[in-house]
């Protein structure tokens, strides 16, 4: 019996040894693939807290965020190599648990597509998101009732505070400037005229079309993929894609969404297929521009001019409102062209509310969060 006894309980101990590593596994590729992108994270932040009806703690979206990865990477990195598993290991089941329940929400409301845990990186549904979220919460808690009175090792502690450190210091570089990764379509040495002009035409036969819910009314209604009604995302939730992208979420970009438009049309040949330097200034939203921020576009439009570049402001804001903002705030428009961008995809062109990308013959040659 004796013998029994010892059996069981160092099975016992593999297994929650096991599991405990495991879950570390999950924790810091969970961590690690936020950091890499911030930005990503700190926008479905904000679609949680518009979820939530608490907005008014928006501007504290990216201490958020570097807040959330560096931790989760620490915790992930201390449950691998065992360090402070008195505390760390009652930490991560409260974590789970908070998860769990975060994402049932999630599941049953329906209110944000999907829960961003692993960035763009891996897309999962509500659902397939609360049951692994269980299967995380059943996992840590074994290892918690195996492994809690156990002691860490001093290497191990130091790993975990290393972790901590190098991904505050890694988030906030790829928060601050760009993402030392591009792995959107949009990325440096990209020929937009190839992947613009090329995915578009291969789209001309098939128009998808969104549902979104009304923000105010609660009303569900489709729109064409094109039509410029639903990108106002203070009126419009997008749910999903309809037809062959349904499964997608939209934050799926790709070359077919980059529609330029301005008052005339569809001004996106003109632009990608410009022979010379095309300096693209995206500006998500004009209004939430600051003084300071006003200055530096207006010194990038007037260096611009005169090395002889072409400059189109992108922004989702109606053409005629950003004019008008752009001469407000003193910047000289003669020779600026301004056209509209769907803010999702500017979002993805670049991480960032503000940017600069410089096209060469059409070729993404820079860019950079101003």
């Amino acid at each position: 019996m004796e013998r029994r006894m010892k059996t069981y309980l160092a099975s016992s101990k593999w297994i929650a040894l096991l599991l405990r590593i495991a879950v570390g596994v999950v924790f810091v590729f969970s961590g690690v693939v936020k950091a890499a992108d911030p930005y990503g994270t700190v926008l479905k932040i904000g679609e949680y807290l518009h979820a939530l009806g608490i907005e008014w703690l928006g501007p504290l979206s990216g201490a958020m965020c570097v807040a959330l990865v560096s931790v989760e990477v620490a915790l992930g990195v201390a449950l691998v190599v065992g360090a402070w598993p008195r505390v760390v290991l009652p930490v991560v089941v409260a974590f789970n648990l908070f998860y769990t329940a975060l994402t049932l929400w999630l599941a049953v409301g329906n209110p944000i597509g999907d829960c961003g845990c692993f960035g763009d990186v891996v897309v999962l549904t509500n659902w397939q998101t609360f049951w692994k979220n269980v299967a995380l919460l059943g996992g840590s808690a074994v290892s918690w009732a195996v492994l809690g009175r156990g002691n860490g090792t001093k290497w191990g502690n130091v790993c975990a505070i290393v972790a901590f450190m190098a991904t505050v210091a890694f988030a906030l570089y790829n928060l601050l400037c760009l993402p030392l990764v591009e792995k959107f379509p949009f990325g440096e040495g990209v020929d937009l005229r190839a992947l613009v002009m090329g995915e578009q035409e291969a789209q001309q036969s098939e128009v998808g079309r969104v549902v979104c819910r009304n923000v105010v009314t609660g009303e569900v209604e489709h729109f064409d993929v094109n039509d410029p009604t639903w990108w106002d995302e203070s009126v419009w939730n997008f749910l999903e894609m309809e037809g062959s992208e349904a499964a997608e979420d939209r934050v799926a970009v790709t070359g077919r969404d980059f529609v330029l438009t301005d008052e005339q049309g569809d001004m996106t040949a003109d632009i990608v297929e410009f022979e010379g330097t095309t300096v693209l200034l995206c500006v998500q939203l004009t209004e939430r521009v600051s003084p300071r921020e006003w200055e530096r576009i207006a010194n990038v439009i007037s260096e611009a001019h005169g090395r002889g570049e072409r400059v189109v402001v992108v922004t989702a804001t109606e053409i005629a409102e950003a004019t008008e903002e752009l001469a407000r705030m003193g910047v000289d428009v003669m020779g600026v062209e301004v056209v509209n961008l769907d803010i999702t995809t500017l979002q993805v062109v670049v991480r960032a509310p503000i940017g600069v990308v410089w096209l060469r013959d059409g070729v993404i040659e820079k860019k950079i969060r101003l």
